[in-house]
């Protein structure tokens, strides 16, 4: 009985299969099916998260702040910093669902090894902030990367701020990244 049901579901569903999906209509139909938020990229340059059976309610809608910045050589977080992460701390408390990649990255001054310590310390000082603020461990995947994947390249001043940092990427339950909707500006 199984080999005949096989056969019948193939043809039902091969008729509306035409071509390739694009990327954007698989996230959309993954994102339906695992994970009630979205994010959006608002004209402000914001990352918006949305319930997305609510997400006409843009009151409802919260900040998610992927970046965090640090000082030459530091691994301290500043204020400005904090309140940044709690931002986050909220929307991984409203869905507990979520998990979150803590990526660290620096900058291209100093030895690799030494980069590559001060990365770890980075992503550790983050985790433990939000450890702090009541998000469990086992929801954070921990991922110091250096040097690497830099925003901007050093030149000849191998010192860019905007390597010094640590994002933070939202994760669906299965530890997929969500995926991103830009939203372009009314036009008048």
């Amino acid at each position: 009985m199984k080999r005949s049901f096989l056969p019948m579901l193939l043809l039902s569903v091969l008729p509306g299969m035409h071509g390739c999906a694009t990327t954007e209509e698989l996230y959309a139909q993954y994102d339906k099916q695992s994970c009630r938020v979205a994010l959006e990229q608002v004209p402000s340059g914001e990352l918006v998260v949305h319930e997305i059976a609510r997400k006409e309610s843009r009151n409802e809608a919260l900040i998610w702040e992927p970046v965090v910045r640090f000082d030459i050589e530091q691994d301290v977080l500043s204020t400005a910093s904090r309140d940044r992460l709690d931002r986050d701390v909220f929307v991984l408390h409203r869905y507990p669902e979520l998990r979150v990649s803590v990526r660290g990255f620096t900058d291209a001054s100093g030895a690799r090894a030494f980069n590559a310590r001060l990365a770890a310390r980075r992503v550790q000082v983050v985790v433990d902030y939000l450890r702090s603020q009541g998000i469990d461990s086992g929801r954070m995947d921990k991922v110091p990367l250096g040097e690497g994947l830099p925003l901007k390249l050093a030149g000849p001043e191998a010192r860019v701020p905007e390597n010094r940092r640590v994002e933070l990427m939202l994760l669906d339950v299965n530890g997929n990244p969500l995926a991103l909707t830009v939203t372009a500006p009314d036009e008048d």
